[in-house]
């Protein structure tokens, strides 16, 4: 009867911490030490940070961007509208190029909101998952700019 007892606590502590084990999970962050005046020239890096492999389909928006000129952008989508990253293996990162989509000059923005939104989805699993971040962007009084994460 006891070592029946230990063996159901034993599954019901194992199980879950088997699929929390198995759960994809990425990270998703920028590179600035590339162009620390031009945050659009610095690439998205999208990191797998589980024990798993995934596929993922990346989407940009921009939530609000404010220029030197006083000009505003709102609401807009990074083109491509969709970016595919395939087989990203455990520990693995790949960049995504804002360069390729937005050209600005060096110190053209005074702030900028970006949301990141990925599905991932592994290659066992039959659904996909949403990873969600948003960052502020704000300019240092080095004239470097800092991504901030925001609470989503």
């Amino acid at each position: 009867m006891v070592i029946a007892i230990i063996g159901l606590l034993l599954t019901l502590i194992g199980m879950p911490a088997a699929y929390f084990a198995v759960l994809p999970r990425m990270s998703i962050t920028m590179d600035t030490s590339s162009f620390p005046r031009n945050p659009l020239r610095n690439p998205l890096v999208v990191r797998n940070e589980g024990y798993v492999s995934f596929s993922s389909e990346t989407m940009i928006y921009v939530e609000k961007l404010v220029a030197v000129n006083g000009n505003e952008l709102r609401n807009a989508m990074i083109a491509p509208a969709r970016r595919e990253i395939r087989d990203l293996k455990p520990a693995d990162s790949r960049s995504i190029d804002l360069a390729l989509t937005v050209a600005m000059p060096d110190d053209f923005l005074v702030s900028f909101d970006l949301t990141v939104v990925s599905q991932i989805k592994a290659e066992y699993w039959p659904w996909k998952f949403r990873v969600e971040r948003s960052y502020e962007v704000v300019r240092g009084s080095d004239g470097a700019y800092r991504w901030i994460p925001r609470r989503v």
